[in-house]
Protein backbone atom coordinates (compact mmCIF):
# COMPACT_ATOMS: atom_id res chain seq x y z
CA UNK A 1 0.00 0.00 0.00
CA UNK A 2 3.16 2.43 0.89
CA UNK A 3 4.38 1.75 -2.79
CA UNK A 4 1.43 2.36 -4.38
CA UNK A 5 1.42 5.67 -2.96
CA UNK A 6 4.80 6.59 -3.10
CA UNK A 7 4.20 6.00 -6.65
CA UNK A 8 0.98 7.80 -6.82
CA UNK A 9 3.19 10.90 -5.17
CA UNK A 10 5.81 10.57 -7.71
CA UNK A 11 3.75 10.68 -10.56
CA UNK A 12 2.19 13.89 -9.35
CA UNK A 13 5.56 15.53 -8.52
CA UNK A 14 6.70 14.53 -12.67
CA UNK A 15 3.19 15.59 -13.70
CA UNK A 16 3.04 18.99 -12.27
CA UNK A 17 6.89 19.73 -13.15
CA UNK A 18 6.32 18.68 -16.68
CA UNK A 19 3.36 21.34 -16.88
CA UNK A 20 5.97 24.13 -15.56
CA UNK A 21 6.73 26.76 -18.25
CA UNK A 22 10.53 26.70 -19.05
CA UNK A 23 12.37 29.89 -18.66
CA UNK A 24 13.34 31.89 -21.68
CA UNK A 25 17.19 31.83 -22.49
CA UNK A 26 18.36 35.85 -23.62
CA UNK A 27 21.62 35.94 -25.41
CA UNK A 28 23.29 39.49 -25.28
CA UNK A 29 23.46 40.76 -28.86
CA UNK A 30 25.45 43.35 -29.94
CA UNK A 31 24.03 45.79 -32.43
CA UNK A 32 26.91 48.20 -33.03
CA UNK A 33 25.43 51.19 -31.10
CA UNK A 34 23.80 49.17 -28.17
CA UNK A 35 23.76 46.08 -26.74
CA UNK A 36 20.60 44.23 -25.71
CA UNK A 37 19.24 40.66 -24.57
CA UNK A 38 16.83 38.83 -26.65
CA UNK A 39 15.21 35.60 -26.45
CA UNK A 40 17.87 32.84 -28.24
CA UNK A 41 15.34 31.73 -30.32
CA UNK A 42 15.10 35.18 -32.31
CA UNK A 43 17.35 35.94 -35.16
CA UNK A 44 19.10 39.09 -36.18
CA UNK A 45 18.98 40.42 -39.35
CA UNK A 46 21.18 43.68 -41.26
CA UNK A 47 19.11 45.65 -43.45
CA UNK A 48 20.31 48.98 -45.45
CA UNK A 49 19.71 52.19 -44.00
CA UNK A 50 19.94 55.55 -46.25
CA UNK A 51 21.38 57.62 -43.12
CA UNK A 52 21.05 54.99 -40.30
CA UNK A 53 21.66 51.61 -38.42
CA UNK A 54 18.59 49.39 -39.59
CA UNK A 55 18.60 45.97 -38.10
CA UNK A 56 15.74 43.30 -37.96
CA UNK A 57 14.76 41.74 -35.27
CA UNK A 58 12.86 38.56 -36.24
CA UNK A 59 10.86 36.92 -33.12
CA UNK A 60 10.66 32.88 -32.61
CA UNK A 61 6.81 33.13 -34.20
CA UNK A 62 8.22 35.06 -36.86
CA UNK A 63 7.20 38.63 -36.70
CA UNK A 64 9.77 41.77 -37.26
CA UNK A 65 10.85 44.19 -34.85
CA UNK A 66 12.57 47.06 -37.01
CA UNK A 67 16.03 48.84 -34.91
CA UNK A 68 16.83 52.32 -36.86
CA UNK A 69 19.82 54.25 -34.71
CA UNK A 70 20.57 57.07 -36.63
CA UNK A 71 20.01 61.44 -36.81
CA UNK A 72 16.18 60.85 -38.17
CA UNK A 73 14.91 58.05 -36.09
CA UNK A 74 11.30 57.97 -35.49
CA UNK A 75 10.08 59.99 -32.32
CA UNK A 76 6.61 58.34 -31.36
CA UNK A 77 4.91 61.87 -31.23
CA UNK A 78 1.52 59.97 -33.23
CA UNK A 79 -1.52 62.58 -32.43
CA UNK A 80 -4.89 62.19 -33.67
CA UNK A 81 -7.14 65.77 -33.92
CA UNK A 82 -10.09 65.46 -32.33
CA UNK A 83 -13.41 67.04 -33.58
CA UNK A 84 -16.47 68.24 -31.41
CA UNK A 85 -19.33 66.07 -32.62
CA UNK A 86 -20.89 69.81 -33.80
CA UNK A 87 -18.18 70.62 -35.90
CA UNK A 88 -18.30 67.34 -37.90
CA UNK A 89 -22.01 68.02 -38.04
CA UNK A 90 -21.09 71.55 -39.41
CA UNK A 91 -18.52 70.13 -42.01
CA UNK A 92 -20.97 67.18 -43.27
CA UNK A 93 -23.57 70.04 -43.96
CA UNK A 94 -21.08 71.83 -46.17
CA UNK A 95 -20.90 68.01 -48.33
CA UNK A 96 -17.25 68.01 -46.77
CA UNK A 97 -15.65 63.98 -46.78
CA UNK A 98 -15.99 63.91 -42.59
CA UNK A 99 -15.56 59.85 -43.08
CA UNK A 100 -12.07 59.98 -41.36
CA UNK A 101 -12.86 62.99 -38.80
CA UNK A 102 -12.89 61.47 -35.25
CA UNK A 103 -15.53 63.48 -33.30
CA UNK A 104 -16.37 63.30 -29.52
CA UNK A 105 -18.51 65.57 -26.68
CA UNK A 106 -14.97 66.28 -25.28
CA UNK A 107 -12.47 66.77 -28.00
CA UNK A 108 -9.85 68.53 -26.16
CA UNK A 109 -9.99 65.73 -22.84
CA UNK A 110 -9.86 63.24 -25.71
CA UNK A 111 -7.44 64.26 -27.70
CA UNK A 112 -4.46 65.05 -24.93
CA UNK A 113 -5.56 61.68 -23.21
CA UNK A 114 -4.69 60.27 -26.73
CA UNK A 115 -7.90 58.53 -26.43
CA UNK A 116 -7.74 57.36 -30.08
CA UNK A 117 -4.30 56.07 -30.45
CA UNK A 118 -4.10 52.53 -30.80
CA UNK A 119 -1.24 52.74 -27.90
CA UNK A 120 -0.52 53.63 -24.53
CA UNK A 121 2.53 55.71 -24.02
CA UNK A 122 5.10 55.95 -21.22
CA UNK A 123 8.58 56.99 -20.21
CA UNK A 124 11.00 55.00 -18.52
CA UNK A 125 14.80 55.43 -17.87
CA UNK A 126 16.79 53.07 -19.34
CA UNK A 127 20.55 52.95 -19.41
CA UNK A 128 20.34 56.55 -18.05
CA UNK A 129 18.55 57.42 -21.15
CA UNK A 130 15.18 58.48 -21.41
CA UNK A 131 12.79 56.46 -23.10
CA UNK A 132 9.31 56.39 -24.47
CA UNK A 133 7.78 53.19 -25.09
CA UNK A 134 4.37 52.57 -26.76
CA UNK A 135 2.53 49.02 -25.94
CA UNK A 136 -1.34 48.28 -27.69
CA UNK A 137 -4.27 48.91 -25.96
CA UNK A 138 -5.58 46.42 -27.39
CA UNK A 139 -3.87 43.17 -28.34
CA UNK A 140 -3.14 42.82 -32.04
CA UNK A 141 -3.97 46.21 -33.07
CA UNK A 142 -1.12 49.03 -32.39
CA UNK A 143 2.42 48.55 -32.21
CA UNK A 144 5.13 47.78 -29.68
CA UNK A 145 8.01 49.86 -29.48
CA UNK A 146 10.37 52.18 -27.40
CA UNK A 147 12.10 55.18 -28.62
CA UNK A 148 14.92 57.67 -27.68
CA UNK A 149 14.84 60.42 -28.84
CA UNK A 150 18.16 61.81 -27.90
CA UNK A 151 21.38 59.21 -26.85
CA UNK A 152 22.72 61.56 -24.32
CA UNK A 153 23.87 64.74 -26.52
CA UNK A 154 24.58 63.35 -29.54
CA UNK A 155 21.61 64.15 -32.22
CA UNK A 156 21.34 59.99 -32.49
CA UNK A 157 18.12 58.70 -31.60
CA UNK A 158 17.15 55.32 -31.50
CA UNK A 159 13.78 53.74 -32.19
CA UNK A 160 12.77 49.98 -31.43
CA UNK A 161 9.46 48.76 -32.78
CA UNK A 162 6.62 46.35 -34.65
CA UNK A 163 3.70 44.77 -35.09
CA UNK A 164 3.94 41.83 -32.56
CA UNK A 165 0.87 39.47 -33.11
CA UNK A 166 1.49 37.23 -29.91
CA UNK A 167 1.04 38.59 -26.44
CA UNK A 168 4.12 36.53 -24.51
CA UNK A 169 6.36 37.36 -27.25
CA UNK A 170 4.99 41.50 -26.64
CA UNK A 171 5.94 40.43 -23.14
CA UNK A 172 9.94 39.32 -24.31
CA UNK A 173 10.13 42.21 -26.34
CA UNK A 174 9.28 44.64 -23.57
CA UNK A 175 11.90 42.50 -21.15
CA UNK A 176 14.40 42.87 -23.38
CA UNK A 177 14.02 46.83 -23.55
CA UNK A 178 15.22 46.88 -20.08
CA UNK A 179 18.74 45.32 -21.20
CA UNK A 180 19.94 48.00 -23.54
CA UNK A 181 23.26 49.25 -22.92
CA UNK A 182 24.45 51.94 -25.58
CA UNK A 183 28.37 51.39 -26.32
CA UNK A 184 30.77 54.50 -26.26
CA UNK A 185 30.39 54.91 -29.81
CA UNK A 186 27.09 55.43 -29.68
CA UNK A 187 27.30 58.16 -26.71
CA UNK A 188 29.12 61.13 -28.28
Amino acid sequence: MKSIFNILIGIVILTFLSCEKKEMKFTEVDFNSYKMKVPSNWKIADAKGVDSDVIYIITGKGDTINSDFGTYSEKFNETVKVFSIEQKLKYSKMNLDTSSIVASNAPEIDESQGTFLNEYYFYKTIDSQLAKIKVPKINHNGNIGISFEQIDKSDNGLTIQGKVVDDEEQKLLLKSFETIIFTKSSIR
